[in-house]
């Protein structure tokens, strides 16, 4: 499904974007319209995912950017007040999803049938994990990427290791070469991406250490050129 999508580069490396409850508004939009000009002239994937209430504006305001929603919750059209349709979400103009994030978790029989109802719309999905033992489980659910990230550094300012990068790869990789792996949590920095694509993994992710920078843009760009020197190297 993740080949299949126009608004992914194929073999191209990824930059998750995860912007929380950090930002929202104009502030957020600078920030995406300076992402998206990185995407433009560059050969990466750029997944942005903000508040639900700013993804229609976001879709319009970008051309290269990829919107994924934070979160849908497994509810059918009708009773549900306050939760997230999964339906509204694509008619939104999401691309995709992120579940199970460790400030979101979902037990594994719903994160099933969430990633299923996901796929049914044509949202692409990424499960996120803490383990590698989790990644293997998220894994054998069939969704487009594992967010491999350590709960506990989540914020911390530092990245995973690289034991933990390569014991991840490898538990979704076994299950399914096809499926992307994006190394999150306490990315901050040109140094932390390069090392961690030059391990092997298809993307890195981050969220503080972007949106609580006192220049998201210089370091979205510096992330940017990390990754690019990470894939150098590993070739």
């Amino acid at each position: 499904m993740l080949n299949d999508s126009e608004g992914i580069k194929k073999d191209s490396p990824f930059l998750y974007l995860n912007s929380k409850a950090y930002l929202y508004g104009e502030e957020l939009f600078e920030i995406a319209r300076a992402a998206d000009e990185q995407a433009k002239k560059i050969e990466i994937n750029i997944i942005l995912s903000p508040q639900p209430t700013g993804i229609t504006d976001l879709v319009a305001a970008t051309e290269e950017l990829i919107i994924f929603a934070q979160h849908i919750d497994l509810i059918e059209k009708g009773i549900g007040h306050g939760a997230l349709l999964p339906e509204a979400v694509k008619a939104a103009g999401a691309e995709g999803v992120i579940l199970n994030h460790a400030e979101k978790p979902l037990k594994l029989s719903v994160l099933s049938r969430t990633v299923a109802r996901a796929r049914s719309l044509g949202l692409l999905t990424v499960i996120a994990a803490s383990s590698a033992r989790e990644a293997a489980a998220a894994a054998s659910l069939a969704p487009d990427m594992v967010m491999a990230e350590p709960a506990e550094l989540i914020g911390s300012g530092k990245a995973s290791s690289s034991d933990f990068i390569s014991e991840t790869l490898k538990s979704v990789k076994q299950v399914d070469p096809a499926i992307k792996v994006i190394q999150g949590a306490g990315i901050s920095a040109y140094a932390d991406a390069a090392r961690i694509i030059k391990a092997g993994a298809d993307g890195v992710g981050t969220a503080s250490g972007v949106f609580q920078a006192d220049n998201p843009v210089k370091v979205i760009e510096e992330l940017v050129q990390g990754i690019l020197a990470g894939r150098e190297a590993s070739r």
